[in-house]
């Protein structure tokens, strides 16, 4: 509301209880329906529960800073809202006792407009009003026509917040099948739906007003130097890492509080949010990942990942199911030892050596299935291999 240029007024139909106060306090005037109490703000917890005294504390210094510095305009806003959530506070005008210590305040309608003080001023509300048009035709005056629109949330919006909520799952999810695609040759299935899940994320951002055309732009140019090096320039990380720089600067972006039509208010503190949701997913992602090498290798799942073997000599297959159960406990093949690709690489795939499969990649441009290669290092998912020139293959 601080960012919102014009006037805003709340209007209380029946109760501004704990955050429903403090919300109404931020407005720039107060009306009451006549049955309406507005108060007993104290700060607990999400789940009812009081809030531990160093951290209330704390809590309530922010509070009742921020209550002073939006309620400056009004003679009596920042007691009253303190002694809304502060039961140690005393509140006394002119003698009048208004809420004493041991207790937090809470108004009916008639005691929030009725005036103290000389010059007198209503305490809280500025006025008692049936509803809605009532407070319109008071605040514009008679004969002034005005427009009275509800906003409700659609099922596009309604999705778009159940995706926020969700968003370090469905960002890991991304990642993860980002990785699966990058340790697979050729572009798919797989990468398509990862690239879906972290637009998802954006969409939901973008659907709320979080994010504006330039995220978009950014967000798509990272979308397109990714799929350009899984596709067509296998290896070359210089363009995916770029791509994935600006699918995540997106990301982080869309997630802040940073209204697209005004001017950003770059402090630290909008972008916690947004890269807590990050970390979060890639803590999910990285764990997938461990899961996914210590369990994919030993089911049906795993062939299913990598492209068909047919045109590769029948003794290249031989060992391959045995190999896949024992994966993990199969030492790496020494630096030099020679075999053949079981798979096209781009820049991932496998390669067979004296009859044991293993996942390989290499380290620039791709190979055929077929093709003779060489060991010449390792990484931590899979062994790095070089054409075998020497072979004449």
């Amino acid at each position: 509301m601080e960012r919102y240029e014009g006037e805003i007024l709340s209007f209380v139909d029946t109760e501004a209880l704990s955050a429903g106060a403090l919300i109404a306090g931020g407005t720039n005037a107060i009306y009451m329906a006549p049955k309406a109490v507005i108060g007993a703000s104290a700060v607990i917890q999400s789940t009812g529960e009081d809030v531990p005294k160093t951290a209330r504390l704390k809590m309530e210094s922010f509070l009742q800073a921020k209550l002073r510095s939006v309620g400056g305009h009004h003679r009596y806003w920042a007691q009253v809202l303190r002694s809304m959530s502060d039961e140690d506070y005393e509140f006394a005008i002119e003698g009048v006792m208004i809420k004493p210590k041991g207790e937090l305040l809470t108004l009916t309608a008639d005691e929030a407009v009725r005036p103290y003080g000389h010059p007198p001023e209503n305490l809280l509300a500025a006025a008692i009003v049936l509803n809605v048009e009532a407070l319109m035709q008071l605040q514009l005056g008679e004969g002034v026509s005005f427009e009275i629109k509800h906003f409700e949330l659609t099922w596009s919006e309604h999705l778009a917040q159940w995706i926020s909520e969700m968003a370090p799952v469905i960002l890991g999810l991304g990642m993860l099948l980002l990785f699966i695609e990058f340790k697979t040759p050729g572009f798919g299935f797989i990468g398509a739906l990862g690239i879906a899940c972290l637009m998802a994320v954006f969409l939901a951002s973008y659907m709320a007003g979080l994010a504006g055309y330039e995220g978009v732009i950014v967000f798509l140019v990272g979308i397109l130097l990714l799929v350009i090096e899984l596709a067509f320039f296998p290896g070359v990380w210089l363009v995916a890492g770029t791509g994935l720089l600006c699918i995540v600067g997106a990301l982080v972006w869309s997630m802040a509080d940073v209204w697209p039509n005004q001017s950003p208010l770059a402090t630290p503190e909008i972008f916690i949010g947004p890269l807590e949701d990050l970390v979060w997913g890639a803590i999910i992602a990285v764990v997938g990942i461990v899961a996914l090498s210590r369990f994919l290798p030993k089911s049906w799942i795993w062939d299913r990942l990598v492209l068909s073997t047919q045109g590769v000599p029948g003794d290249a297959l031989r060992g391959i199911r045995e190999y896949a159960v024992r994966h993990a406990e199969h030492p790496l093949p020494a630096v030099g030892a020679k075999g053949v690709t079981l798979t096209d690489l781009f820049p991932s795939g496998y390669v067979t050596i004296d009859g044991a499969k293993y996942q390989a990649r290499i380290a620039m441009g791709s190979l055929k299935a077929g093709t003779a290669i060489r060991v010449v290092g390792a990484q931590s998912f899979c062994i790095v291999v070089e054409p075998d020139l020497e072979s004449g293959n």
